[in-house]
């Protein structure tokens, strides 16, 4: 009896491990493409620039926990192997496999951001025309403001 009820905890804490193990796998398969997708955007005008490179900071920003995730995740597929809890083995190969997924989603994200060099300095100039452009208009607002106000006063 003790056996039974031993291996039916096993076969119970299994499922349990299985389904959260499962859940999280998907989360960060999902979240690992649409990083990868993101990054192989080309910006055309500043705000796609601004959006991929949102991208890439995110992908530096979220590497060392996506990479503690990605040891979870493939330590649960091995101790449910390790105890004969039935999975799906494509389901473990996944597993094995994100790291790789991760690593190429870093190395094309770093790749993308060296190689942006050219459009940032564009976008950098275009930015820096605009904003002095824009404190010009300011400028000649504030003289239209102050003789506006100036010749008030003298009435």
């Amino acid at each position: 009896w003790i056996l039974n009820q031993a291996l039916q905890w096993k076969l119970d804490y299994g499922q349990i491990l299985y389904s959260t193990a499962k859940t999280r796998l998907e989360t960060i398969m999902q979240q690992i493409q649409m990083l990868s997708d993101a990054a192989e955007q080309t910006p055309n005008c500043l705000v796609e620039l601004l959006s991929l490179l949102n991208t890439i900071a995110s992908v530096s920003n979220i590497n060392a926990d996506m990479q503690l995730a990605l040891v979870d995740i493939k330590y649960r597929f091995d101790t449910l192997f390790q105890y004969k809890v039935h999975v799906n083995a494509e389901e473990v190969k996944t597993a094995h496999l994100l790291e790789t997924h991760w690593n190429d989603v870093v190395q094309k994200s770093r790749t993308k951001d060296l190689r942006l060099f050219d459009a940032k300095e564009k976008f950098r100039n275009e930015t820096t025309l605009e904003v002095d452009q824009f404190l010009k208009s300011l400028d000649e607002s504030k003289r239209a403001l102050l003789e506006s106000s100036s010749r008030h006063d003298t009435e």
